[in-house]
């Protein structure tokens, strides 16, 4: 609770701050494909002058914008109820998770460079491979293998990819002999977060330290483009071309999930009518030649696309499940219930059940299975004839 309360007193001071002016208030959580730790400042042109000044002309008064990090040290019951921020630019998962728990508004979708040309307003998952492992060749071989994710409630880094194997009547947490993740959940991020990000990911799937890693669909390239890696260290597993949706265009690259909207900025319920149409109307202005979009590197915003698709994959992977001991009717975000942590967000099939965290991570140590500085598990989910 210290870092909420230092939170706390930061947003205090800088309301205090701006004495006569409108004061507006955003948290955005960490971008994922940022290149270095400062990410954060990169998106300060766009999110505190640039809005400062257009929203400020739009409503004829003096208007401040102030960027935070989503550290997870406020719990979101708290961040709606005492309108602790007023806008937030976050993931797929999070955007339908609060669209329907707190009646978040999404207002805008980004659209994303995307490598080699063009832009999107869409990503999907994929699951890769090492060209050189001729032990794995198909989605089944997910099967007694080690895989890594960026975190179990990542979207294109592992529940896109976990629907995948639901699909094909797989199981990441019940078929996988390891799993090996960092700790994403929000409630965890200011408290020694531990990182396993999309290119670490690669990194450990080329020197085989891992069976299978799971990535955004384009992130391959986008390393590529820079010199960070080679698309020949990888094989794709179960991918397949995809067009954009409600075109025929064909998206860029092979995928291993649905295609689906990008990050949103949402307003949360308490912002009026005229702050949101200012803030909409202010961004759309905006496109790749921008300064602002130059330096956070994305190409311009539309706006917000339809997260029902992201809502049903919610669903079919229990997002919405009560937490033990709890009952969240509904859609509810399990993910935001008081206590939550990362191993609550694994989700069993039907017809096992999940043992003790614990008993997972002995798992590995019984099975020999090394865990280099991460957070790894084993078996999670047990056949429910294997109870004794």
């Amino acid at each position: 609770r210290a870092s909420a309360m230092l939170l706390k007193i930061l947003l205090l001071c800088w309301v205090s701050s701006t004495e006569s002016a409108q004061a507006f208030r955003i948290h955005m959580d960490t971008d994922p494909l940022a290149k270095s730790v400062d990410w954060i400042e990169n998106w300060r042109p766009t999110f505190e002058a640039f809005l400062s000044s257009e929203v400020s002309r739009s409503m004829g008064e003096d208007v401040r914008f102030k960027l935070f990090k989503a550290d997870g040290s406020i719990p979101i019951q708290e961040i709606v109820s005492d309108e602790i921020f007023d806008f937030y630019f976050t993931a797929p998962q999070f955007v339908a998770c609060l669209q329907a728990q707190f009646s978040v508004q999404p207002l805008l979708t980004i659209r994303k460079y995307l490598p080699g040309g063009g832009e999107s307003n869409v990503y999907a998952g994929i699951i890769v491979a090492s060209a050189s492992n001729k032990n794995v060749e198909s989605i089944m071989d997910i099967k007694d293998s080690v895989v890594g994710i960026e975190g179990v409630s990542a979207w294109g880094s592992s529940l896109l990819q976990q629907d995948a194997l639901r699909l094909n009547g797989l199981s990441l947490f019940r078929d996988a002999k390891q799993v090996i993740t960092g700790i994403y959940f929000r409630s965890l991020q200011s408290s020694g977060k531990v990182h396993f990000d999309q290119s670490e990911i690669l990194e450990s799937v080329r020197k085989r330290e891992i069976d299978f890693g799971f990535v955004r669909a384009e992130i391959i390239a986008g390393l590529e483009s820079i010199n960070a890696t080679s698309g020949s260290y990888f094989k794709r597993i179960g991918a397949w071309n995809a067009t954009m949706p409600g075109t025929s265009t064909p998206y860029p690259f092979p995928v291993g999930s649905k295609l689906f909207p990008e990050w949103a900025l949402l307003a949360y319920p308490h912002v009026s009518y005229e702050a949101k149409l200012a803030v909409v109307r202010a961004l759309l202005q905006l496109n790749r030649t921008s300064p602002e979009a130059v330096r956070a590197r994305y190409a311009a915003w539309q706006l917000a696309d339809v997260y029902q698709g992201v809502v049903n994959v919610l669903d079919d992977m229990q997002a919405f499940a009560a937490p033990a001991g709890g009952e969240l009717p509904g859609h509810q975000c399990a993910w935001y219930a008081p206590g939550y942590s990362d191993y609550d967000t694994v989700a069993c099939p039907p017809g096992s059940y999940k043992v003790l965290e614990a008993e997972a991570v002995q798992n590995c140590r019984l099975a020999n299975l090394s865990c280099p500085g991460r957070v790894c598990w084993c078996r999670p989910c047990r056949e429910s004839s294997e109870f004794e």
